[in-house]
């Protein structure tokens, strides 16, 4: 779903594990296209509490599989962005933890700049190198040297 989108000049911006769904033909869906964050920039001025409390619990949740880049312009969605994400998604499934679990919000956005996650291998040694070598190549801090082509992915 990603390769088709990049493809198109469209970026996802706001993937992380509830974006995804493997269906009964065993084939992974991309589920909604970051349309959350479409549909937040556009509210009008008079807000719920409700939407202000759906928007801030979004937000927070997106914090553990965001971009670098993304965390200081939520506007920037990119291929090399999504990649960062579907990497934060991919530790997700094979650890059951995002990549900077149990810290504060601040700590998490610090971590996605400028420290590395515990090894996926560490977190479970049944995981083949390969596999983990992807997740590290897709979560490079710098966006340029991520591994952004879905079809080599």
């Amino acid at each position: 779903g990603l390769r088709v989108c990049h493809a198109a000049g469209f970026a996802h911006g706001m993937l992380r594990p509830r974006s995804l769904q493997l269906g009964f033909d065993r084939q992974p869906r991309v589920l909604d296209l970051g349309v959350g964050g479409i549909l937040a920039d556009n509210v009008g001025d008079e807000r719920s509490m409700v939407d202000t409390l759906a928007l801030a619990s979004g937000s927070a949740a997106m914090i553990d599989y965001a971009a670098p880049e993304t965390l200081l312009d939520p506007a920037a969605g990119s291929a090399a962005a999504d990649a960062y994400s579907f990497g934060c998604c991919l530790y997700f499934a094979l650890t059951g933890l995002p990549p900077f679990p149990d810290e504060k919000l601040a700590d998490k956005v610090i971590g996605h700049h400028t420290r590395q996650p515990v090894p996926v291998r560490t977190r479970n040694p049944a995981v083949p190198p390969p596999l983990a070598d992807l997740i590290d190549q897709l979560m490079r801090k710098v966006a340029d040297e991520r591994l952004v082509n879905f079809a080599d992915v």
